[in-house]
Parts: structure tokens; sequence; C-alpha cells
């Protein structure tokens, strides 16, 4: 990677209720101890759940993580929560 560029960020939307989510936090955890690429974890919904979870598998975890703001509020549900490129994936199936 050419020097003047900066280093990767491996951003993650994550939910409680997503099951890949959590399987993936292993690997996210080893990912963000290794360094060289920065890692930054959305919390989609229920803050507190997803909080304990990441905590659970690595507390820097938990320290990276910020909360996104659905309908002006921290949280709301993952349905609501508008997740990157989907409307363009949306647009590419119809």
């Amino acid at each position: 990677m050419p020097p003047d560029l900066p280093p990767p960020v491996l951003e993650v939307f994550y939910s409680p209720t997503c099951a890949p989510c959590r399987l993936e936090l292993p690997a996210v955890a080893e990912i963000a101890g290794a360094g060289g690429t920065r890692v930054r974890i959305v919390i989609l919904d229920q803050e507190e759940r997803t909080r304990s979870e990441l905590r659970a598998v690595s507390p820097q975890l938990d320290a990276i993580a910020t909360s996104r703001e659905v309908g002006g509020e921290v949280g709301g549900t993952f349905a609501d929560a508008e997740i990157p490129h989907f409307k363009e994936l949306i647009l590419l199936v119809e």
C-alpha cells in the first residue's frame, strides 16, 4: 500500500438479532487487535444488549463501537436503519 494513503477501515454494521453479525465478531476482534486496519462497529439497535455481546467477545470491540441514530433516536430497529448501498442493491435487482 502506498505510504501516503490512510490505513483501510473495516466498517461493521451490527445488530444482536443478526446471526451472521454475531458469528463474525471473533474475526472482527482479531482484525481489530492485529493493527494496520482500523475497525468501526456501528450499532444498529438494542445498544445495551449489543455492548454486552461485544464486551463478551473483546472489551476492545465495545470501545470502538458507535451508535447509529435512527429516526432521531439512538437505536431504533434493524429494519429502520439505512445500510449503505442498500438502495443501490435494490435498484440492481429490480
